[in-house]
């Protein structure tokens, strides 16, 4: 069974996706597969956090590994499940979730 992601990518004006999300995906991979963008600077290794999302429902979501407490902890970002990474985030359940960081500025 597929989850159904509402994403709202971070910025002024941004409209809501709808993206299918299997489990077999975290939810940066299913964001990036759709077309939206999600910040993401070191790939996808829960090494940089700006691919954190705000979650509005945590149920149904995978349970946070050390990797990624570690990482949101260290940018001092709570740790109840409402922010997580999208790289080490699996959904199981519809979800609405929003990117926190805007695209990075090139100089």
């Amino acid at each position: 069974m597929m989850a159904l992601l509402r994403f709202v990518p971070a910025g002024p004006a941004s409209s809501p996706v709808r993206i299918p999300a299997g489990p077999a995906s975290n939810l940066l991979v299913e964001i990036m597969k759709s077309g939206a963008y999600l910040r993401h600077d070191c790939g996808g290794r829960a090494l940089c956090g700006t691919c954190r999302v705000e979650i509005d429902r945590t149920a149904g979501l995978s349970p946070m590994r050390e990797a990624e407490r570690l990482r949101l902890d260290a940018l001092g970002l709570p740790l109840d499940g409402r922010i997580r990474l999208a790289c080490q985030t699996h959904a199981f359940r519809d979800t609405d979730l929003r990117g926190c960081l805007e695209k990075k500025e090139e100089p």
